[in-house]
């Protein structure tokens, strides 16, 4: 069966993520995120052995002491926020992504923001941002993982990528990535309802028999859209006030429309059974 996916990205703040002038005597490489055993941060350990390239890991998390012992060469900053966080970018040469589990890695569009060729594996979830050859490589083994990091000590080349890599971060706006996700929301809904149609036949045929279908569908889409709400926590964070209360206000509207479609098909129904229950109540 056909079904149509529709691939919602995130936006990144090219103004507060933004290259600057590189003044490292060594090549600066860079890795940011959690520091756990699915991100292969122990698949770097090639970098040690080169004495013209240095790492830099922004990050904490449960795996952390043993990745010190991995990579004694490497420099550990901890968490960073803010203009702490896009210093540590600016100042690096090259972004290193050895993760294969990430759904999104939001971390690459700000590494592409501030100018960073990027190292990747095929299948990091990062192919939609990162072209290969262009802003950066996309590799299928751990040969090939090191192999593009010395192709990247090529100047010239890493001047190229590096300028593609800000062209590509200009165009994951957050505006844009607002928009998509709004108007995937109408085409989700559209589709669940069609398969509500499609799936319970039977069952729609049983809940108007007792009128009571509308309720039913009340109570559920109710349900769908606190579901798109929590789910879209993560995007929410990342958006501007301004925005962010206009997703809420989306999910709301459609919240408590569902909410009182409920309760007045339920009140109605109660409207013509309470009567006939106290005539008979009456007449007992």
């Amino acid at each position: 069966m056909h079904k149509k996916i529709e691939v919602v990205g995130r936006g990144v703040d090219s103004e507060f993520f933004r290259p600057l002038k590189k003044s490292n005597s060594k090549l600066r490489l860079i890795y940011v995120g959690r520091v756990s055993p699915e991100k292969n941060l122990e698949k770097l350990s090639f970098l040690g052995k080169y004495n013209d390239l240095s790492l830099t890991i922004v990050g904490e998390g449960s795996y952390l002491n043993r990745i010190k012992e991995l990579l004694p060469f490497a420099e550990f900053k901890g968490n960073l926020q803010d203009e702490k966080l896009s210093g540590e970018y600016s100042a690096s040469d090259i972004f290193i992504f050895p993760s294969k589990t990430d759904a999104y890695a939001n971390v690459v569009s700000e590494a592409l923001s501030c100018g960073l060729p990027v190292v990747a594996y095929e299948d990091a979830g990062v192919e939609d941002r990162v072209d290969n050859g262009l802003n950066g490589f996309l590799v299928s083994t751990n040969e090939d993982f090191e192999l593009a990091v010395n192709k990247l000590k090529d100047p010239e080349l890493r001047k190229k990528m590096s300028h593609q890599a800000r062209l590509t971060a200009l165009k994951l706006r957050w505006d844009d990535a607002f928009d998509q996700q709004l108007n995937a929301f109408p085409l989700a809904i559209k589709e669940y309802h069609n398969r509500l149609r499609r799936f319970f036949p039977i069952l729609r045929k049983v809940l108007y028999s007792f009128n009571f279908s509308h309720a039913f569908l009340g109570a559920v889409k109710m349900a769908f859209y606190v579901f798109l709400a929590n789910v879209s926590a993560g995007f929410i964070e990342g958006i501007s006030a301004g925005m962010r209360q206009s997703l809420i206000s989306f999910f709301m509207v459609g919240i408590n429309t569902s909410f009182f479609e409920f309760l007045y098909v339920r009140s109605r129904r109660l409207s013509i059974i309470l009567p006939s229950l106290l005539t008979r109540s009456s007449c007992s």
